[in-house]
């Protein structure tokens, strides 16, 4: 174990560092407890528990945000219930807790690596969205058809299955919606969702399938043994009378006969409205079918004239999400070398590496690092600044020098160097705007 004060190794039975004498007391029972969690959702995940292994794995994170190895398996679990945005997410956040020796690394690699699979895994986000947006609209045919399609091509989407088992059982149609919940449950056998889909359609058909089974078979039994005869050995035919015995196709034949006919009119005139109903049904559920294939046709038909009429765009959008990409990973980089120099009493380059940090670009909880340790080391990091600012004026990056000072003067505003460069900046950037015919939007920063 590394102090998380000074970084400096520390026996696993000291209770203090030898570097900085940190009591680590406290520090070691955060520890044990969130390694207890992480072990007990580790043990829910491996029986297919997966809600109870997310619940332990999140308080898990809570006692301890760096524990890596509750991070990777809560991504790991998330994707096993078809939650892979989720997934990406905690994995993208361990690898920047600890970006050497972790097996985020891996799991991030493998989804780049396949990159249709991760368009088509999108594509079901999205139309699980469209199918949800149609279910609460009233569209639910076209629900249904959706999500049938979204559970094709993604079939560990435990939402999924919830929704379009909720349609089924709107209509009434039970067995079908039990299937798809069984099918949920084999996923993670103790989702409270799914659970109570599965008792609300036991409780509405009566009994659960298999008693219903039982009971049927134990029905048939005791009436088979009720209708049979007193005596039906070798003569009990003598106990008829003669008119019987004698001629077998009698007024009482004709009478069963008869009664198995009305029985059959009856049948039919009882069943036939459900037949229409099921046919209806069918009909609709086709025209639904067709009228998707055809707004699918016509959407797939849109969005080739927009890849074609908007290719440009799609190439600047891509440059824009990569600098952005590569934007965030600089900062954290910055971000945690500012803090290791911070803690090792380099209060010099903790500055210098702050200076390249964007702070508008930091989660929650770095954001709150980083001001910390701005307030703390305030007008070192306000020279680092306007050194940066003024150099990145004179390279001609408007943009950065504008973005740059700014952060200086929030430290100092009265400093009359950095306001004059950044009226300078800011006026070199409104001529290059006016001559390219665009305008940039400078996004707010936060010391």
């Amino acid at each position: 174990m590394n102090c998380p004060k000074c970084g400096a190794p520390v026996p696993s039975k000291k209770t203090f560092c030898d570097s900085c004498g940190t009591d680590l007391t406290v520090y070691r029972r955060i520890i044990r407890f969130s390694n207890a969690y992480y072990n007990s959702g580790l043990e829910k995940a491996r029986v297919r528990n997966l809600s109870g292994a997310i619940i332990d794995l999140k308080r898990s994170l809570e006692i301890n945000k760096k524990n890596t190895d509750a991070r990777n398996l809560l991504g790991l679990v998330y994707f096993e219930c078809g939650e892979v945005v989720q997934a990406l997410s905690e994995w993208v956040i361990s690898k920047n807790i600890q970006p050497e020796e972790n097996l985020a690394a891996a799991y991030i690699s493998n989804l780049q690596k396949d990159a249709g699979k991760l368009d088509v895994i999108n594509q079901t986000i999205k139309k699980f969205n469209i199918a949800l947006g149609n279910a609460q609209g009233g569209n639910e045919d076209v629900a249904k058809i959706q999500l049938k399609k979204v559970l094709a091509q993604n079939p560990k989407l435990i939402k999924g299955y919830h929704l379009l088992a909720l349609l089924f059982m709107k209509d009434e149609e039970y067995d079908r919606a039990r299937k798809l919940l069984r099918k949920a449950l084999k996923i993670d056998m103790t989702n409270t969702t799914t659970l109570r889909y599965l008792k609300e359609i036991d409780e509405a058909t009566g009994m659960p399938p298999a008693q219903e089974g039982r009971f049927l078979l134990l029905g048939r039994r005791k009436r088979s043994e009720e209708e049979k005869p007193a005596h039906a050995g070798k003569n009990s035919r003598s106990g008829l009378p003669p008119f019987l015995r004698e001629h077998p196709f009698s007024a009482g034949t004709i009478g069963l006969i008869m009664g198995l006919l009305l029985g059959a009119v009856a049948a039919g005139i009882l069943f036939i409205p459900a037949a229409r109903r099921s046919i209806n049904r069918e009909a609709n559920e086709r025209i639904a079918e067709y009228s998707q294939e055809a707004a699918d046709l016509r959407n797939e038909l849109a969005q080739k004239d927009s890849q074609v009429t908007g290719a440009q765009q799609t190439a600047d959008t891509s440059v824009s999400k990569l600098n952005e990409a590569v934007a965030l990973s600089s900062s954290y980089e910055h971000l945690s070398a500012a803090l290791k120099e911070y803690y090792g009493d380099n209060e010099e380059k903790a500055a210098e590496h702050l200076a390249a940090v964007d702070p508008a670009l930091l989660s929650e909880d770095a954001r709150a690092s980083y001001t910390k340790m701005a307030n703390d080391m305030r007008s070192l990091l306000f020279e680092k600044l306007k050194e940066t600012g003024i150099a990145k004026l004179n390279s001609g990056d408007m943009p950065g020098a504008v973005s740059t000072l700014t952060r200086a003067a929030e430290l100092n505003g009265d400093n009359e160097e950095v306001q004059m460069a950044l009226t300078q900046a800011k006026d070199e950037l409104a001529k290059q705007q006016a001559q390219e015919g665009t305008v940039q939007v400078i996004p707010a920063q936060e010391g």
